[in-house]
């Protein structure tokens, strides 16, 4: 099977730099970003994904568009994918952090404050996703 990633964030640098590092490491896969919310909306209602790395904070979309608007998107459109949440604020979204880890479709939920170990724990969650999606077929 093959893998593909759709890497969400409001910051263009940030989803370019995370986009790298994991085609690096993970060259095989299909690995995509998105930092405009047209082309997240696009993203997920039209391709193909079976893992999504979403950050939750949106300063830079309309009012009331965060991490979690795309997050139950997903969960609505995509019964496969899996999610794995990233941010810096974390601390914000403890309520709504609870309320979406109830779906079981969120995989890991990462700080973003040391960059290196911040790309290590994400590297480490997609290769666990990876793992279980191919010794478990029919879960795809």
């Amino acid at each position: 099977m093959k893998h593909s990633i759709l890497i969400i964030d409001d910051e263009e640098i940030g989803a370019s730099n995370l986009l790298k590092s994991l085609k690096k490491e993970f060259n095989e896969f299909n690995v995509e970003i998105a930092y405009k919310e047209d082309d997240i909306n696009t993203k997920i209602h039209n391709n193909y994904f079976n893992i999504a790395i979403v950050d939750l904070r949106m300063d830079n979309f309309s009012k009331g568009v965060n991490g979690f608007t795309f997050i139950n998107q997903i969960i609505s459109l995509n019964p496969f994918a899996k999610i794995i949440i990233v941010s810096a604020f974390l601390s914000e979204y403890i309520d709504s952090l609870n309320k979406i880890l109830s779906t079981g479709r969120v995989e890991a939920i990462i700080d973003k404050d040391n960059y290196d170990v911040f790309v290590n724990n994400i590297k480490d969650s997609v290769l666990n996703i990876t793992r279980s999606f191919e010794s478990n077929p029919n879960a795809n």
